[in-house]
Parts: C-alpha cells; structure tokens; sequence
C-alpha cells in the first residue's frame, strides 16, 4: 500500500547568552531580535501576529538557535493546533537538546498527538533518541480540534517538575502534573519545536508568546479577583492563581456578614483550581449588600493571603409576568421572564382572577418551557371582557419572588367576517418617493373579528393581485388596524397615535392613477368580499400641489365605500395621513339610501 509521507518541521528559535528568551512576533519578523535560521521560507508572521506553518509539500525544515538555559528555568508559549491531534499530526517542543540533531538528543520535550482521541501534553526525557515518559497532563484535553492550550512548565535546580495549562483561551493556569527528574540541567543548549504533518495540516499549527527565564520563587499570594453570586445561598470566589487545595476548602477561612456566618461547603476543583464555590446554609437576601472576609488561603507555593474583606452584592432579577393568553373560554397560558420554580408555579391559591373567576382548580407548570405555566378555570371567561389577574408568591429557579402583579388580560374569540363588517377605512396609494402604501381597516361591527382570516386584494390588477393577512390580531368594534409593508417610513412620515395596530404585511401594488383596494374572506371553499373601493387620483381634493404622500380618507363609516363622495384628501395640517386613528376629514354620522 502506497504511503503518504508526513511533513516533519523544526523550528528553533534564539535565545541570547542571558538565559531569556522573549517573542510575541509583535515585530512582524523572525529575522531579528531574535534570530532564526535554517529553513525560514516554511513559515511565516501572520497578519494576527502569530507564527504559521505555512507551506505547501512534504518536507523537512529546521530552524535553530542556541540558548543558554538556566538550571532553574520557565518555558512559557501559547500554541493552537488547527486539527485533532494523531500519530501523523503531532507536535513535540523540544525544551532543551544538546543537539540540533532532533533525532538524536539528549534533553526534554513535550509531545501532543498520538492515536486515538486521549491526546495529552506529555513530558519527555529523551536519551540518545531514546524516549521516557515522566509525567503526562490531563487525558484527552487535547484531543479534538482546534487543539490549543496556554503552557507553563518549570523546572528547579534539584530536578522537580510542574507542567501548569489552560486549555479554553484563559490567563489563569492549573498544575496539571509534577514529575521528577534530574538526568540534565541547563547550559548552552536548543529550544524549538517539531512539527509532523500530512499535506492537508501544512499550514494549521501556530505560536505565539513564547518565553525563557529563570524560576524564582513565588513570594505572592492570592488575591480576589471577583465574587460573583449562583443562588441565594451559593456565591463563586475567583483567585488570580491556583490555590492549595486544603486550605482552600477550610470552611473557618471564610466568613460572610449580616448573620450569614461560615459556609457550610466550600467546593474546590482540579479543573479550575483558582475558583471556590461556597454554599451557605443560611439564604442571602436579594437586592442586598454583604462583605466576605477571607482568610488563611494558601497558593500552591504556600504563600498565605492576608485576612481581607471583599464587598459584594446580592442583586437577582425577580421574575416578572410578561404575558397572558386565553386560549379557550377556560384555559391561561401565562409567560413569565424566566424560568419559575414547579413548586410555587403549580399552587392555584398564587393567581386570582377578578369578576368572580376566582382561584383556578388547576396550575401546570410546562417542563419543557419552564417560564410557561398554564392555568385551568372552573368558570368560563366571558367573550369581550377584561379582566385582571393577580399573581402572588411565585419564584424563580433561584428562590426569588416575583413582586405581587395584577396583570390585564382579555378574553376574545373571533367571529365570522361577514360583507361590511370591516370596512376599508383610508389608503395611501401614492407614497413620497421611496416610501410605502399602507391600507387602513375599520370595524364597523359589534363583534371581534380576527384580520388573519382577510385577504387584500387589487382586483384591477392580472398578476400579483392578492396577498394574505398574516398578522393574528383581533378587533374590537371600532377599533383599526393598520396594514403597511415598511412600518419604518410610516412612522417616520406620519403620526402614529397607536403604533400598536400598525402592522407590516405585504400588500398588492397599487398604481398612482387608479386601481382597486379589497377585502375578502373564505366560508370553507367559498371567497367572500367584504368591502372593495376603485380609487382614483382625481378623488383628491382638487387644489392640492403636490399628491405625494396623501392618503384618501373615508368621510363617513356609514357612507357606500364605493361612492367617489365618500372619500376626501387627508388634510395636510395634520401631515397628509392620520393611519391608525380618527380620519382627519370623518364627518358627522349621515343616513345614506
């Protein structure tokens, strides 16, 4: 079977006699300050100033510098490689070697690639070529693509090792590992890094930030970085650096005030070794100010933090009411903010019902969409009348309580449309230059009737002439509705006393000179016209300059809609158009026969 070849790059980088080594690539080179030589047409400085593999073949190439390495020393870089690490797509960072001979060394490296999916860093001591494992990180944290991780590895003088990581873009490390091993100090040696490829990763693996100095001891200790709250008895504790794991867990270092006292658990992870959960048994109260006071916490050099006290703030949102539907003469659908806790949600003693509905026999919490919760009534809500809801003792997934609400609601059901129960009330045919038409319906009725079971039409026109209402929305007897394909040049050009009712719904054409504007609806397979008016330019008023921008109003409710003396210009006082309230030029009511 015919193998492909993998691409193996080395890349070395310079260090000066001092023992440091700094490169951010910030420069935008890697020709200078350091140096590098060898193979420098396999990569490049990309325009995020990072280090890119960037070639294009099989090959090999190496880049190399010698670097006084001290005894006691930090290796510190960020890398990210752009695949899931395997046995033919694998790094090493050779940390110091004797030779560039990268084959046949003796020093240390890391290695990050091998089969399967538990690719780890994986610390190395290599002896001629020949390769021991001394410590390996977390399994599998490398696993998929984008492989990336922040790295620390120290090494002190007597040969004890610590391999610290962040694996999610983060600047706080965690010791993943510690090892020993004292086969080789510092000296004048080489750093760089291998890279095994096949063709189609040749240009996935990137550097950055990478750094050579001596250890010193830390002599820091932790601080707080930031409090933030879970619940109302649970609050976070963010460090600036790992901390021990005992004296972290030692429920005696920390105190919170207003009789809060000593948690009851502090909850210390290897996954994320700068944070502390605490849970208290007693509850903190919302929307209110606590000091924590900290005390006897080590890092993981034993560097102890000085008793210090942090404010914080308990300030949860409440949950809030923010809708409610009758779906049927018996039944609520309630919508809050968040999600509500089952226990409160399901008692029917926390919703009241004015104009003797009363408590409902029935409250069910939706487990799918927890800020949904459905009421059962024992009395039927009458069509047409409002009412109110008062909502009590509810509380979210956290324990806070919603503040008591009387929440408005109506119950409507739609009747059927029947000819001239909603009438065309105004349109626009002929809008400023760029603007929109819009239609204006009127219910002349007694009853409430749903406009998504209209149809408007042009009937003058042979292509495009309908156009479905999509918008569910139900009038009250005189009540209007505004239907406008581009609510924002409506709002910009006219007043909107009730932007509620204005609605953006595709609508047919209408020609500047003439055309029709109509109403229809379906009984089953049946279409029923309910009101329909030919318009004509020369229905404005005659002394008018300019015609752009003016709508034609009704004059009358009850006057025929296809008479020409029913409809009169919008007056241009109130600026050409009045969509969504009082025609400008309605008259007085008159008898027509």
């Amino acid at each position: 079977m015919k193998q492909i070849l993998p691409f193996i790059f080395f890349f070395i980088f310079f260090q000066s006699l001092t023992g440091q080594l700094s490169d951010d690539f910030s420069d935008g080179n890697f020709t200078t300050n350091p140096v590098w030589s060898g193979d420098i047409d396999n990569f490049i400085v990309n325009s995020d100033g990072m280090l890119q593999l960037n070639t294009s073949g099989s090959d090999t190439s190496i880049l190399y510098t010698t670097v006084e390495i001290p005894d006691s020393t930090v290796w510190e870089m960020q890398f990210r490689l752009d695949f899931a690490p395997s046995g033919n797509n694998r790094l090493r960072i050779f940390l110091q070697a004797d030779a560039n001979n990268f084959s046949n060394v003796n020093g240390y490296y890391l290695e990050i690639g091998e089969s399967g999916a538990d690719d780890a860093l994986r610390l190395f001591r290599t002896d001629a070529g020949n390769n021991t494992e001394i410590a390996t990180a977390t399994i599998g944290a490398l696993g998929n693509a984008p492989a990336r991780a922040k790295i620390k590895i120290t090494r002190s003088k007597l040969g004890n090792w610590s391999v610290f990581a962040n694996y999610d873009g983060g600047n706080i490390l965690n010791l993943e590992t510690t090892a020993f091993d004292n086969t080789y100090l510092g000296g004048n040696l080489f750093f760089g890094f291998w890279c095994k490829n096949t063709s189609s990763n040749a240009q996935n693996f990137f550097f950055d930030n990478i750094t050579i100095t001596s250890l010193l001891p830390d002599l820091t200790a932790p601080s707080v970085t930031q409090i933030t709250p879970l619940s109302l008895t649970e609050i976070e504790v963010s460090f600036d650096e790992a901390l021990d794991s005992l004296t972290a867990v030692t429920l005696s270092n920390y105190l919170v005030n207003n009789s809060i006292g000593n948690p009851q658990m502090a909850t210390w992870s290897s996954a994320n070794q700068s944070t502390i959960r605490l849970t208290f048994n007693n509850a903190f109260t919302n929307q209110t100010s606590y000091n924590l006071t900290i005390q006897n916490i080590q890092d993981q050099a034993e560097n102890t933090i000085i008793s210090t006290t942090i404010p914080f703030d308990i300030n949860f949102e409440a949950p809030e009411l923010i809708e409610v539907v009758a779906t049927s003469p018996t039944e609520l659908e309630l919508v809050f903010n968040q999600s509500i806790n089952n226990i409160t949600a399901s008692l029917s003693t926390n919703y009241t019902i004015n104009n003797n509905i009363g408590n409902p026999i029935n409250a069910e919490l939706d487990p799918i969409e927890p800020q949904r919760v459905y009421l059962e009534l024992a009395t039927e809500l009458v069509n047409g009348t409002p009412y109110l809801l008062q909502v009590q003792n509810i509380k979210n997934e956290l324990g806070i309580e919603l503040v008591s609400q009387n929440f408005p609601f109506d119950f409507l059901i739609a009747e059927s449309i029947e000819p001239n129960d909603l009438i065309i009330n105004e349109i626009l045919f002929n809008p400023k230059t760029g603007g929109s038409d819009f239609v204006e319906i009127y219910n002349h009725s007694t009853k409430f009737l749903d406009i998504s079971d209209l149809l408007i039409s042009n009937t003058q026109r042979t292509t495009g002439r309908d156009k479905e209402v999509e918008i569910t929305h139900i009038l009250r007897p005189k009540e209007y509705a505004v239907l406008t394909p581009h609510l924002d040049h409506i709002l910009e050009n006219y007043t909107v006393n009730n932007p509620d009712v204005l609605f953006e719904n595709s609508l047919p054409s209408f020609n500047d000179a003439s055309g029709n504007v109509s109403l229809f609806t379906t009984y089953g397979m049946d279409t029923v016209m309910i009101d329909s008016f030919d318009y004509a330019e020369d229905f404005h008023y005659p002394l008018l300059d300019d015609k752009e921008g003016i709508s034609l109003e009704r004059i009358s409710f009850d006057a025929p809609t296809q008479s020409r003396s029913t409809w009169h210009s919008a007056s241009t006082l109130i600026g050409g158009a009045t969509p969504t309230f009082k025609n400008s030029q309605l008259r007085p009511t008159t008898t027509y026969g």
